[in-house]
């Protein structure tokens, strides 16, 4: 299949010589591709020439396809590229830059690919390998990357954790605040600790909520939850950026923010209210679990709004066709809790928990 990229096709060996993660022939047919099977007649035509730069581009550029095409049924095409990707990583290894590593981690791991142990053994001995060598020239973008793609496929051994937090802890102070957010959530997730880590990371956030965006808001509200740091300091400056940005938060982020708050007992009148608001005008946009996120954690705040809980009905009504089983149930209990108390008097939720209560008590019919 011929690409257009504005550039005439080198020689085999020029080929090859001019790919780099910035250009080159190679790199530039892997971008330019529009779809996941023109992504893969890139990958097999050029198959004796790739080199891992190419294969780090095509992680990235499998995880902007997937995020397009989430849904369409091209599943399957993406998991057998993202499969053949890791094979020739591992296969390459010993050669793989920061930056290669970086983006085959984020790459495969947000195109919802699952790597095997196996695989996954062999590239954190890379990054472990001389005292943490490759983190120690990495950017502050490669670290995080890299720490994003092991914690999200699950990879929770204690040493290797243990080695790249303290390769990393010393280093936190000077990157980027909205690099150093999500990197609280990371550890507990693979149920690793890191006292020092943690204590470098939070300081290196202090005074520097201001630099985050709504996402990064959101991120860090999730790592001092899952740690427990209710009633620490940082929470007043979190919660005031927060309420400042509110204008902004896109629908994830906001229920996020509000479902880690709120468990953080860390949400004042203030910030409820206006997220409150902030709901109701991307009520046409929630999915429905994050109906279910909104809707508890203003129920556990205490949050009467009535505005606030007629929309989220609606919007539970509508999504509640397309939602799993366990979705559906987990609006079922929100709305159940907040009809008994914050909600008592808004008719729609009433509803929609009797619809839910009747649901469930329904017995249930032997099989013949």
């Amino acid at each position: 299949m011929s690409i257009k990229t504005g550039i005439p096709a080198p020689r085999a060996e020029l080929s090859v010589a001019l790919s780099t993660a910035r250009g080159g022939h190679i790199t530039r047919l892997i971008r330019a591709a529009e779809n996941v099977v023109q992504l893969d007649d890139v990958l097999w035509d050029n198959r004796r020439k790739l080199q891992c730069t190419h294969a780090a581009v095509a992680a990235l550029k499998l995880e902007d396809l997937y995020r397009q095409m989430r849904g369409s049924g091209s599943a399957f095409m993406v998991q057998k590229l993202a499969t053949e990707l890791e094979a020739f990583a591992v296969g390459r290894a010993a050669r793989l830059t920061s930056w290669q590593l970086a983006a085959l981690m984020r790459g495969l791991t947000c195109a919802n690919h699952r790597m095997s142990p196996t695989s996954l053994l062999q590239l954190a001995s890379i990054v472990v390998a001389d005292n943490c060598q490759r983190l120690s020239v990495a950017s502050d973008r490669d670290c995080k990357d890299i720490m994003f793609g092991f914690s999200s496929q699950g990879y929770s051994n204690p040493l290797f954790w243990e080695q790249v937090c303290s390769a990393l802890a010393p280093r936190l102070a000077s990157w980027e605040a909205g690099y150093v957010a999500p990197l609280l959530s990371y550890l507990p997730s693979v149920d690793a600790r890191h006292p020092a880590f943690t204590t470098s990371a939070l300081a290196a956030l202090n005074g520097r909520c201001a630099e985050l965006s709504p996402r990064n808001l959101a991120d860090l509200a999730v790592g001092m939850s899952l740690l427990g740091l209710k009633g620490h300091a940082l929470l007043q400056q979190l919660q005031e950026q927060a309420l400042q940005h509110m204008p902004d938060f896109a629908p994830k982020p906001l229920a996020l923010l509000l479902e880690h708050m709120a468990q953080l007992g860390a949400a004042g009148e203030p910030l409820a209210g206006a997220a409150a608001q902030r709901a109701v005008q991307l009520s046409g946009q929630l999915p429905a679990l994050y109906v279910a996120k909104l809707v508890k954690a203003m129920t556990q705040l205490g949050v009467k709004h009535d505005a606030f809980y007629e929309a989220m009905a609606k919007q539970a009504g509508v999504q509640a066709e397309t939602a799993s089983a366990g979705v559906v149930q987990l609006l079922g209990q929100a709305f159940a809790t907040a009809s008994r108390s914050v909600a008592a008097n808004v008719p729609a939720v009433k509803a929609l928990a009797e619809v839910s209560m009747a649901q469930h008590s329904k017995p249930e019919v032997a099989a013949a």
